[in-house]
């Protein structure tokens, strides 16, 4: 809500500003300062914002995008060469080599496959 505000703001605005419109806007909601200042300063880290200060006044923008279309991207996605955490890559397979015989003492020990 806070973004897509900012978005479509010509001028920077003071986080009283955008909790007073976002109330106007949602009076079903019960909006908060502090929610707001939080939330902005958390987009200004993921830059998403700009925080620029006048004075004693803090006032925000949105930041440029290059693609607006663009989602932002988790910062948890890997390359798609590695594979997603806690999951081990699959055991290469050699066709030449014997399969490994799993014992009755448990699916994790392995003996050699006597020829």
């Amino acid at each position: 809500m806070i973004r897509t505000h900012l978005a479509q703001q010509n001028e920077p605005r003071s986080a009283a500003e955008i909790s007073s419109a976002l109330g106007q806007d949602h009076p079903d909601r019960n909006i908060k300062n502090t929610v707001v200042r939080t939330s902005l300063k958390g987009l200004v880290a993921k830059g998403h914002a700009r925080r620029t200060k006048q004075g004693s006044s803090v006032f925000y923008t949105a930041a440029a995008t290059r693609n607006p279309l663009r989602t932002s991207r988790s910062r948890r996605q890997r390359p798609a060469e590695h594979p997603p955490a806690g999951q081990r890559t699959p055991p290469s397979r050699n066709p030449t080599a014997p399969a490994p015989k799993v014992t009755a003492l448990g699916a994790n020990r392995r003996t050699a496959v006597s020829g």
